[in-house]
């Protein structure tokens, strides 16, 4: 007999909680900073596999409005990925995590034809999906993309947007997830 979905996220959620906080006591020589950017990224991780993980089981991202995007990604699913308390499939995340940068869970959607990483920056929400194709400055970012909102001045240690170098090393990790 397999446990309740719920039980087994819990637990999940329980270990990965134990293990992170365990991590954060053996890395007490990181400074505030230094933490908070790993726990972004820890954070911008998982948001990335739950939208690589419901691409794969439905064959579609995700909505293109956050609001449906947030159902979609923590609310049981129908098979075809309408958000439905009913639904088969659980939620794949129990809530959005927060980005410790700008204190906030919601995600925007990034609009066409806008610099992606400058919307970033310039958001006050955790996080930005990229529903249609995006850009930067350096060139195009992938349709499904996450990045974290909010910015800090250029040289600051822990930033919540990455910089035009830091992108391509998340270009390569979402992609790695998809």
């Amino acid at each position: 007999m397999r446990p309740p979905p719920l039980l087994v996220r819990t637990a999940a959620a329980l270990v990965v909680g134990c293990v992170v906080g365990a991590l954060a006591q053996l890395g007490g020589g990181h400074t505030g900073a230094e933490a908070a950017h790993g726990a972004c990224f820890s954070a911008l991780r998982l948001l990335r596999h739950a939208v690589a993980t419901f691409a794969a089981r439905h064959g579609h991202l995700p909505g293109e409005d956050a609001a449906l995007i947030e159902r979609q990604l923590t609310m049981p699913r129908t098979l075809s990925g309408v958000p439905d308390p009913a639904g088969p499939l659980p939620g794949l995340l129990d809530a959005i995590p927060t980005n410790p940068f700008t204190g906030s869970a919601a995600i925007v959607v990034v609009p066409e034809g806008v610099d992606a990483v400058a919307f970033a920056a310039a958001a006050k929400a955790g996080w930005a999906f990229l529903a249609g194709p995006g850009h930067d400055r350096a060139g195009p970012l992938p349709v499904g993309m996450v990045l974290p909102c909010g910015s800090s001045p250029a040289g600051a240690a822990g930033r919540g947007v990455a910089s035009v170098q830091e992108i391509a090393f998340e270009i390569e990790d979402f992609q790695r997830w998809r």
